[in-house]
């Protein structure tokens, strides 16, 4: 060789080269779990959905993964999903990506724990006297606010808000900061009942869910063990009034949104076995991305990702 000339010994060239695999898209603001070969994300009635900086992702293998239909109008930065995805009116979005490897759960890791709960057999209405409460009492047979009633959390309350064995019913007016509704059973089987949540659409909702702990970045948490359920018995009716900040996570079973009034700019994800959002004529509901709302205790969910030499 060239070297040759100038070297007894001809050298041994070597190179290296390190790949990393690394965020290429957006988050997901809205993920469905379920891995069947069902519709994972639905967008159906009038539902008008802007989340402009957010990804819509389903991990369900059919050919309509995700779906628009009637007057759903949503903008979104992609929809994507581990099936097919449908181009379609209903969407307004920067890339469609069917075919896409299967997103992770980003709370997977979070299960509650029977030994953090200090129970009471009494529901927790708007009638709870906080001040009779035994000390550190954070689990309730259910959570029930009547219409034209209001229960607002104490602050020394913040934290989870277990519901064991029972159901969330809002019809009324509440308000929690810094906390994690926990629908639950302290009874550890895997056959245990876990409730359901019901918010009537003239209800008042404000959640924060809290920026540190266990639940971090979780406003509404259903225990995994739910048992497996179709159609809408986790139903949420979003109105101009109500605001939850955080996650609502359901990871085995189903939740609907409808939207009966006008959200802006709301900090919330949705991430269950599968979603579907529905809504009235002249709802609009905004969400931020989930990069604007690191604050709140949202964590990261990026949809795509390619390999990258970085070294």
């Amino acid at each position: 060789p060239f070297s040759s000339f100038f070297l007894s010994t001809p050298p041994i060239i070597t190179a290296t080269a390190t790949a990393a695999s690394i965020p290429a898209g957006g988050d997901a603001c809205i993920e469905a779990l379920d891995t069947t070969s069902a519709t994972g994300v639905t967008f159906s009635g009038n539902a008008a959905i802007e989340m402009p900086d957010c990804d819509i992702f389903s991990n369900t293998s059919g050919t309509n993964s995700a779906i628009g239909r009637g007057s759903a109008a949503v903008t979104a930065n992609s929809v994507g999903g581990v099936g097919g995805i449908q181009q379609s009116n209903n969407f307004t979005v920067n890339a469609y990506r069917p075919y896409s490897p299967a997103l992770s759960d980003p709370y997977s890791t979070v299960n509650p724990d029977p030994s953090d709960m200090h129970c009471t057999a009494a529901a927790l209405t708007a009638t709870t006297d906080f001040g009779t409460l035994a000390s550190g009492t954070n689990c309730f047979s259910s959570l029930s606010v009547g219409s034209n009633k209001t229960l607002n959390i104490p602050a020394s309350y913040s934290g989870p808000i277990y519901i064991n064995g029972g159901g969330v019913d809002f019809k009324g007016t509440f308000s929690c900061a810094s906390c994690t509704i926990v629908l639950t059973n302290t009874d550890t089987s895997s056959t245990a009942t876990i409730g359901t949540l019901s918010t009537n659409a003239s209800a008042n909702v404000n959640i924060t869910a809290p920026t540190s702990g266990t639940y971090k970045g979780l406003a509404i948490m259903q225990d995994r063990r739910a048992a497996t359920c179709t159609g809408n018995f986790n139903t949420i009716n979003g109105n101009s009034s109500s605001l939850v900040t955080g996650a609502i996570y359901f990871p085995n079973q189903e939740v609907w949104y409808n939207g009966t009034g006008t959200t802006t700019a709301t900090c919330t994800m949705f991430v269950a076995k599968r979603i579907t959002f529905t809504g009235n004529s002249g709802t609009s509901n905004k969400f931020k991305s989930l990069a604007d709302c690191s604050s709140e205790g949202l964590p990261s969910n990026s949809t795509v990702r390619m390999v990258r030499l970085v070294g």
